[in-house]
């Protein structure tokens, strides 16, 4: 378990930070659409790696790629809707997440 545990350290060091979001998908076998991610350390999602979990699993891995195209514009509409909604004191919060799904939107290719 340590041993697991320091490689995923050390992946983690090398790749970035992991991340998921949640599709409101699922797969024919009816579990829900895990998509992770790698980030650098700047926030940026690295779009090589983007559903990881699945690269054992081909079909997966491309149904995944294709529903983290949209998961990416769903969350850049959100977060300009949240920083249009949110006190102007407080909207620099939303600007990384803004910064990061807007950019894997307008970039990001399955």
């Amino acid at each position: 378990m340590l041993r697991i545990c320091c490689l995923l350290l050390m992946a983690g060091l090398l790749l970035g930070i992991a991340t998921s979001g949640f599709s409101e998908e699922y797969f024919r076998d009816g579990s829900k659409i895990d998509i992770q991610w790698y980030e650098t350390d700047e926030g940026n999602i690295l779009f090589e790696k983007v559903c990881f979990n699945y690269e054992n699993n081909e079909r997966k891995l491309e149904q995944c790629r294709r529903e983290a195209e949209d998961y990416f514009k769903e969350e850049c509409a959100f977060f300009k809707k949240k920083i249009k909604n949110t006190h102007q004191k407080y909207r620099h919060i939303y600007f990384p997440d803004r910064a990061k799904f807007c950019k894997a939107a307008e970039s990001y290719e399955p």
